[in-house]
C-alpha cells in the first residue's frame, strides 16, 4: 500500500488500516474515500448511493442479485426455487420503481416502496398502496404493463396470497437494515466516485485514490454494504476500462482480507478472469484451501485458483493438512541420488554399495506444516518454486515515517437531528480549478452523452456570477446564453469597410448573436415596407 504505484481498494477489519496509514498515502498525493460501517451511527463513513452507477438493466439485476445473496446466511439450506424467484420478482419490482420513475432514486425510497404493500387501501379487494401506485403507473407510462417495475410485481402477485404474504415477509426481513437512520444517511447520497480510482480525479488519469472498506471483526450484519460496493466497483471500472481503449491509465489493487468470511461481489469466479487485462488486480486473503472449497462447491474453486497468477504461502497452522498437500503438489517432485549399502559377516562375508536414483517432493505436508513463521513459499508463472523468507516490513523507510504522522481521521462531520435521524454537515462548496487534461476528459465525457455540462464563460461573465447559492438554484439557461455570447464578445469591430449592408452581414454571419440576426432582418424588413 506504501508503494504508491496504483489506486487501493482495501478491506480493512477493524478500521486499523485506515487509522495507521491514510495520513501516510494522502500525504504521497492520494484521495482518501472511505466506507465504514464499525460505528454505530456510521458516522467515519463518506456517503454511497449504488443507483448512482445503474445505467442498464443488466446493472439493475446484478445489483439486485448481489443484495439477495448478501443477504442470506451462508449455510441457509435452500427450499423451493420460487420461495427465492419470488424475492427477486419483488425487490426488482421495488427497485425499477425508484430507478425509473423516482428523482435522485436511493435505497430508502426501496423501503419505503415496500412500505407501502402493508398499508391496505380497500378491505374488500385488498389492494394495498404499492398496488395502487403500480397499477397508476401501468397506465400513465408508455410502456404500460410491459413496465419493468410493473410486470415483476403483478408476476408476484399472481401467486397464492399465503405464499405472496409470506415472500413480502421475507423480503421486508432482508431489508430490516435499511431502517436504521445511520443507513438511510449513508445511502441517501453518493461520494465514492468509484470512476475515479481508475481514471483520476476529474479525469485527470494521474491522481491516485485509496477506498478503504471499514467493517467490524465481531459483526457481519452491514457486510451486503461492502457486496453492494464491489458489485458497482467491478461494473464501473470495467466500463472505464473499455471506453479507455481496453485498459485504465491508473492501475487499481483490490485487496480482499477475510475474502472467505467477507462479502464478495456477484459471481466472482466469473468475474476475476477478467480483471487482469484491464489493469485491475485482486489480492485474495485466505487461510486455508478449505475455505474456498467450503464455498465455492465441486471444482469452481479451482477457476479462482487457476486465475491467480502469483500464489503466496505464508505459513498455516498444523491442522490445515488439505492446504499442506495441496502445496506439496503445487510443489511436485525432485530426483534424488539414493545409496544403499551392505555388509554380510561370516566365513565368506562380503560388503556391497549400490547407487540408484528415486523421485521426492520437494517438501512433503507434514514438513510444509513445519516451516518457520519467517519463511514462505511463492509460486510465479514460468519460474520454479520460490522459498524464501518473508519481507521484515519494519525495516522500511516508509514504515518508520508512518509512526510520526499519527493517525488518521476521516473529515467528516455528521449530525443526529431532532427526529433521530443522522445528515451530513458540508462544508460550503469551493471551486476547484482544473487544468487542460481534466477540462478535456469533461468534454470528452459529454461527447460520449454522460451526465456532464461543460459552459465557457469570458473573464467577465465569470465575474458576474453570484456563488452564494448552491450550484442547483444557479439558472442554467442564463449559462447558456452568457457561454453564446462568449462567442462574440471577443470579436472587435471592423468598422468603415466598404460595401452595404448585406455585404456586411455577410462578413459578419457568424460573429454576432441569433438575437442580433434577427434584430437586423427585422429592421430591414421595415424600411423595405
Amino acid at each position: 500500500m506504501l508503494r504508491n504505484d496504483a489506486s487501493v481498494v482495501v478491506l480493512d477489519v477493524k478500521g486499523d488500516l485506515l487509522r495507521n496509514y491514510g495520513k501516510a498515502m494522502e500525504k504521497n498525493g492520494y484521495q482518501i474515500k472511505c466506507l465504514d460501517v464499525i460505528s454505530s451511527d456510521f458516522g467515519k463513513s463518506h456517503m454511497y448511493n449504488p443507483f448512482v452507477y445503474v445505467k442498464t438493466e443488466v446493472d439493475m439485476i446484478r445489483l439486485v442479485s448481489n443484495i439477495q445473496t448478501s443477504l442470506t446466511p451462508q449455510d441457509t439450506s435452500k427450499g423451493e426455487p420460487f420461495w427465492e424467484d419470488g424475492v427477486t420478482m419483488y425487490l426488482l419490482a421495488c427497485f425499477y420503481y425508484v430507478w425509473l420513475e423516482m428523482e435522485e432514486p436511493t435505497l430508502p425510497k426501496v423501503q419505503l416502496l415496500m412500505n407501502e404493500e402493508s398499508r391496505i387501501l380497500d378491505e374488500e379487494t385488498g389492494e394495498t398502496e404499492l398496488e395502487k401506485r403500480m397499477n397508476t403507473l401501468a397506465v400513465r407510462s408508455p410502456m404500460g404493463n410491459e413496465h419493468p417495475a410493473v410486470s415483476n410485481y403483478r408476476k408476484l402477485k399472481e401467486g397464492a396470497p399465503d405464499t405472496v404474504r409470506s415472500i413480502i415477509i421475507m423480503c421486508n426481513s432482508k431489508f430490516k437494515f435499511m431502517g436504521v437512520a445511520a443507513a438511510k444517511r449513508l445511502f441517501s447520497e453518493d461520494e465514492m466516485n468509484l470512476y475515479e480510482l481508475g481514471m483520476g480525479v476529474n479525469g485527470d488519469k494521474t491522481t491516485k485514490t485509496a477506498l478503504f472498506l471499514c467493517v467490524p471483526d465481531d459483526d457481519r450484519s452491514f457486510d451486503f454494504i461492502v457486496g453492494m460496493l464491489y458489485t458497482s466497483l467491478f461494473q464501473v471500472l470495467i466500463e472505464c476500462a473499455r471506453k479507455n481503449g481496453g485498459a485504465l491509465p491508473i492501475p487499481v489493487e483490490v485487496w480482499m482480507d477475510e475474502f472467505a468470511n467477507g462479502s464478495r461481489p456477484e459471481s466472482f469466479e466469473k468475474l476475476i478472469t477478467t480483471p487482469r487485462s484491464r489493469n485491475i488486480s485482486v489480492i485474495m486473503f485466505l487461510q486455508s484451501v478449505s475455505q474456498l472449497k467450503q464455498i465455492y462447491k465441486n471444482d469452481t474453486w479451482e477457476i479462482l485458483m487457476d486465475a491467480c497468477s502469483t500464489f503466496l504461502y505464508l505459513g498455516g497452522g498444523r491442522g490445515a493438512y488439505s492446504t499442506h498437500k495441496y502445496i506439496a503438489d503445487l510443489l511436485g517432485t525432485a530426483t534424488i541420488d539414493k545409496k544403499n549399502d551392505g555388509l554380510s559377516k561370516g566365513t565368506s562375508g562380503s560388503t556391497s554399495i549400490n547407487f540408484d536414483r528415486q523421485s521426492r517432493e520437494l517438501l512433503t505436508s507434514e514438513e510444509i506444516s513445519r516451516i518457520p513463521d519467517e519463511d514462505c513459499i511463492i509460486f510465479i508463472p514460468g519460474e520454479k518454486p520460490i522459498y524464501d523468507k518473508k519481507y521484515n516490513t519494519q525495516d522500511m523507510k516508509e514504515f518508520k515515517e508512518v509512526k510520526n504522522l499519527g493517525p488518521y481521521v476521516p473529515d467528516i462531520c455528521v449530525k443526529k437531528t431532532e427526529g433521530g435521524g443522522y445528515v451530513t454537515v458540508k462544508s460550503e462548496g469551493k471551486l476547484i480549478p482544473l487544468n487542460d487534461a481534466e477540462v478535456a476528459y469533461f468534454k470528452e465525457q459529454v461527447k460520449k452523452g454522460e451526465d456532464v455540462r461543460v459552459i465557457d464563460l469570458s473573464e467577465e461573465n465569470f465575474m458576474r456570477m453570484e456563488f452564494t447559492d448552491t450550484v442547483s438554484g444557479i439558472d442554467v439557461d442564463l449559462l447558456n446564453q452568457m457561454s453564446e455570447q462568449k462567442k462574440y464578445e471577443e470579436v472587435g469591430e471592423v468598422r468603415d469597410l466598404p460595401g452595404n449592408i448585406f455585404e456586411w452581414l455577410g462578413r459578419n454571419y457568424d460573429k454576432i448573436t441569433p438575437e442580433q440576426r434577427e434584430k437586423i432582418f427585422m429592421d430591414l424588413e421595415k424600411k423595405q415596407e
